[in-house]
């Protein structure tokens, strides 16, 4: 499960960046 959680902080991260732009 925590690396599930893991995953997940990393897509929104990505998402977050992408959304700046």
């Amino acid at each position: 499960i925590d690396h599930f959680a893991h995953a997940f902080e990393r897509y929104q991260k990505d998402t977050e960046i992408d959304q700046q732009e």
